[in-house]
C-alpha cells in the first residue's frame, strides 16, 4: 500500500501503549530516537494518535480550568453577595484532590481526558457541599446572633458546633445522593460500552466526595470560627475551651464508620465482586502441557474486546501444580506479521499454581495465547486459542 500525507510519502510505526502513560512513553521514546536516530534532510518525524489529543487537551485545559472555576467564584459571589464566601469554598478544593488523585493511584488509571472532565466536575461538585457547608453554619450563626447569644468565643463555638454537629443529616445526604449514584458506573464491568471512559470520569468524583466530606466537616468549622472571632463585640475567653461531650461522641461514631465501611469496600472491589452483578470467574478453555493441565477462566466464561482479567490454573494429575515465572503474550494468527498485534499481558502472581492477569485486546476475532511458564523442574511453553467477543 502506498501512502502519502501532505502530498509526501509516509510510513508509520504502530505502538501499543499498555504498562505506562502515553505522555511518558512518548517522552522517553522521543529522548531515545533522537540520540539514535539521525533523520535525514527532507524527512520529518511526528508523533501522532493518542498523544497528539493528549497535547491539544493539555492547551485547551489551559483556559478551561481557569474559566471553570471563575464561572463558579462568580456563581458563589452572586449567591453569597460577598467574596469571603466563595473563597471559603475554594480552601476545600484541594483537600477534594486529595481522594480524587489517591483513587487513581489505587485504580491505577492515568491522568486523561476523561480523567480531567471527571476532576472539573469535581470542582462543581464540591462548590455545591460548600455552599450546604456554610448555609447551615452562617444560619446558626445568624440564630445565635439575633437572640443576643453571641457574646464571645463560647458562644460563637456553640453555635459553629451547632450547624456543623447537629445538621450532619442533610449535609450526608447531599453527599450520597450523588456517591450512590456514581457506584454503578465505578462497578461496571469493563466488557460494557463505554464502561473505560466513564470510571474515569467518576473516579475522580468518587475519590473526591469521600475526602472533602470528612475534611469539610473540619476545614468549614474551623475556618468560619476564625473568620467571624474577628466580628465579635463583646468579650473573648481563653482559647482553651473543652471540647464538648457531643462532639467526641461524633468523632467517636465516624471513626467506627469509618473502620467498618472502607474495609467493606476494598473487600467488595478486590475479592467480592459477585455480590454485585460481576459474574464469577468461569472456564474458558483447556490445554493439556504433558502432565500439567492449564485452565484458563474469566468473568462470565468469555473474552471481550477491551480490557479483560482472567486467571491461569495449573493442575498436575488432578493437583495444584506448582509454577514459578509466567509469561502470556496475544496474538492474532491472520495478523502475525504486524508486530503491533503482539500484546503482553500482565501478570500477577496470586499463589504457586493460580496466577491473575490483564490485557487489552484492541478488537474481537480468533486470538491466540502464548504461555511460557517456569516449574521447579522445567520451562515449558503452549499456546491456547481465545476468541474475543
Amino acid at each position: 500500500m502506498i501512502r502519502d500525507e501532505d502530498g509526501q510519502l509516509v510510513g508509520y510505526v504502530f505502538v501499543d501503549v499498555t504498562h505506562q502513560d502515553y505522555e511518558g512513553y512518548v517522552r522517553e521514546a522521543q529522548q531515545i530516537v533522537s540520540d539514535r536516530v539521525d533523520v535525514p534532510a527532507g524527512y520529518r518525524l511526528e508523533w501522532a494518535g493518542q498523544y497528539q489529543y493528549l497535547e491539544r487537551m493539555k492547551q485547551r485545559l489551559t483556559y478551561v480550568i481557569p474559566i471553570t472555576l471563575f464561572i463558579i467564584f462568580v456563581l458563589l459571589y452572586i449567591n453569597f453577595g460577598s467574596w469571603k464566601e466563595p473563597l471559603i469554598v475554594f480552601l476545600a478544593v484541594p483537600f477534594s484532590l486529595i481522594g480524587s488523585f489517591w483513587l487513581l493511584y489505587l485504580l491505577e488509571y492515568n491522568l486523561s481526558i476523561a480523567v480531567w472532565v471527571g476532576i472539573i466536575a469535581l470542582a462543581g461538585l464540591e462548590a455545591e457541599m460548600g455552599v450546604v457547608f456554610l448555609l447551615y453554619l452562617q444560619l446558626a450563626h445568624d440564630k445565635w446572633k439575633k437572640e443576643g447569644r453571641m457574646r464571645h468565643l463560647m458562644d460563637l463555638r456553640e453555635a459553629i458546633h451547632y450547624g456543623a454537629v447537629q445538621r450532619l443529616r442533610p449535609k450526608l445526604m447531599t453527599v450520597l445522593t450523588t456517591f450512590i449514584a456514581l457506584l454503578p458506573i465505578m462497578w461496571a464491568a469493563s466488557y460494557e460500552t463505554g464502561a473505560d471512559v466513564m470510571k474515569r470520569m467518576a473516579a475522580p468524583m468518587v475519590g473526591g466526595l469521600v475526602t472533602s466530606f470528612f475534611l469539610g466537616l473540619t476545614i468549614y468549622p474551623a475556618v468560619f470560627f476564625v473568620w467571624k472571632r474577628f466580628e465579635l463585640e463583646g468579650p473573648a475567653i481563653p482559647d482553651e475551651i473543652p471540647q464538648p461531650e457531643s462532639g467526641r461522641r461524633l468523632g467517636w461514631w465516624i471513626a467506627l464508620v469509618l473502620l467498618l465501611v472502607l474495609p467493606l469496600l476494598w473487600w467488595l472491589w478486590s475479592g467480592g465482586p459477585s455480590l454485585i452483578g460481576v459474574e464469577p470467574y468461569q472456564v474458558v478453555a483447556q490445554q493439556q502441557v504433558g502432565d500439567i493441565q492449564i485452565q484458563v477462566s474469566a468473568p462470565e466464561g468469555r473474552f471481550t474486546s477491551g480490557d479483560n482479567r482472567f486467571r491461569l490454573t495449573f493442575r498436575e494429575a488432578g493437583e495444584l501444580s506448582q509454577v514459578e515465572t509466567v509469561r502470556i503474550e496475544f496474538y492474532m494468527p491472520a495478523m502475525a506479521t504486524m508486530p503491533a498485534m503482539l500484546i503482553g499481558a500482565d501478570v500477577s502472581l496470586i499463589s504457586g499454581d493460580e496466577v491473575e492477569s490483564r490485557v487489552s485486546l484492541p478488537m474481537p476475532g480468533e486470538w491466540q495465547m502464548r504461555i511460557a511458564f517456569d516449574t521447579p523442574a522445567e520451562s515449558r511453553n503452549t499456546r491456547i486459542n481465545i476468541r474475543a467477543q
